[in-house]
């Protein structure tokens, strides 16, 4: 993420993740900002817990997805739910509950790489006996293909002004995150593949739907993502767990890759 849409990034308590960083750097005082040195870097590689349960092998990974998310409000007006009759509210939540299956449908219409959910829902006034009338959604859209999730913003974008129109609220879509997918280094792809034959691993290319460390490495240095089989519960959890055996084929993989990394002339 650029360092100028850190604007965009707020807390629940409505700090800027700019502010939050000045303030944060402004403690350090006169402590030294030191620059890392990514110019001695020849390649990175992170391994990491599979987050579908479906890997049965190693997973390779060749593309890794990055949110594209997005604030929606919806705007309606709030009366009392015992005096104002149904055919003269404009209620926001209702319109909100359109919302999300909107944008359910829409990412169900896209490939099966990509997805959208809607993980926050903030209603105004929040009483039971009032009628919403301002309701507040998170947006989080991934995918590994821009012009699926090009397609899938048109098409939320275009539900919610036609839900909006219908019900009689005014609506806005805001931006807060906005991303591309992101390829991995063909070569350390190639070569984790080739590292896992030569010492008789299972292995196959996948992608990611979650964010990693290497997509933002890609960046600056070649990147290799590697994904252990998860067992047991879900992935980022106390249940989360993989087995020894397979993350020490991975640590087999990575290190013969690094090792011909490092046998390359510079």
């Amino acid at each position: 993420m650029a360092e100028g849409e850190l604007v965009n990034l707020r807390d629940a308590d409505g700090i800027t993740a700019a502010d939050a960083l000045d303030a944060y750097l402004g403690a350090l005082g006169e402590l030294p900002r030191v620059e890392p040195a990514i110019a001695r870097v020849r390649a990175h590689a992170e391994v990491h817990v599979a987050q579908r349960r479906a890997l049965r092998t190693l997973g390779i990974v060749t593309r890794v997805a990055s949110p594209r998310r997005s604030e929606i409000e919806l705007v309606g007006q709030s009366g009392h739910s015992g005096e104002v009759s149904m055919e003269k509210r404009r209620d926001a939540l209702a319109a909100a509950g359109e919302v999300i299956l909107a944008v359910e449908r829409a990412a169900r219409d896209e490939p099966p790489e990509t997805v959208a959910t809607v993980g926050t829902l903030a209603v105004t006034p929040g009483a039971l006996s009032v009628i919403p009338g301002r309701v507040t959604l998170g947006v989080d859209a991934r995918g590994i293909d821009s012009g699926s999730l090009d397609r899938l913003d048109a098409r939320i974008r275009a539900a919610v002004s036609e839900i909006a129109e219908r019900r009689g609220i005014e609506a806005s879509v805001r931006v807060v995150r906005w991303g591309e997918p992101v390829t991995l280094d063909a070569g350390l792809v190639r070569a984790a593949l080739g590292a896992a034959q030569r010492n008789g691993i299972a292995a196959t290319e996948t992608w990611s739907g979650a964010g990693h460390d290497a997509q933002h490495l890609a960046a600056l240095v070649p990147a290799l993502l590697v994904f252990v089989p998860l067992e047991g519960g879900e992935s980022h959890t106390p249940l989360e767990g993989a087995d020894p055996a397979d993350i020490a084929n991975a640590a087999v993989v990575v290190g013969d890759v690094m090792a011909g990394v490092a046998a390359q002339p510079l």
